[in-house]
């Protein structure tokens, strides 16, 4: 029992990972838009919103930092604080490629 808890863990860690990773990647993705439309603004918030909650980071790092750079759509500051997020957050927001021996111990359970 004690080792599905742990595989369950270690897959719940891996797709938090991987939902931050995505995160990141939209957002820095959407800031370098030069002329964005609703959607993408929208879309911009969301992921913001997501990484507040993957991260617990809270109010200041996702909202209150970006307000007025989202509101002016300002490129140089939006990419500047997508660049802090993926460099705050580590590992997390840099995938590294999974190898055939990686997938192999994952299959059996050894994450």
């Amino acid at each position: 029992m004690e080792r599905d808890d742990a595989h369950s863990s270690a897959a719940r860690a891996r797709a938090r990972e991987q939902a931050i990773v995505h995160c990141l990647e939209k957002v820095t993705a959407l800031v370098a838009t030069p002329a964005p439309d609703r959607r993408a603004v929208l879309q911009l918030g969301y992921n913001l919103g997501r990484l507040s909650e993957l991260t617990e980071g809270g109010r200041d790092e996702f909202w209150d930092r970006w307000k007025t750079p989202v509101a002016d759509w300002d490129p140089s500051d939006l990419i500047a604080l997508a660049a802090e997020l993926v460099d705050r957050h580590g590992g997390v927001g840099r995938p590294q490629p999974t190898t055939d021996h990686q997938r192999a111990e994952e299959a059996l359970g050894n994450p």
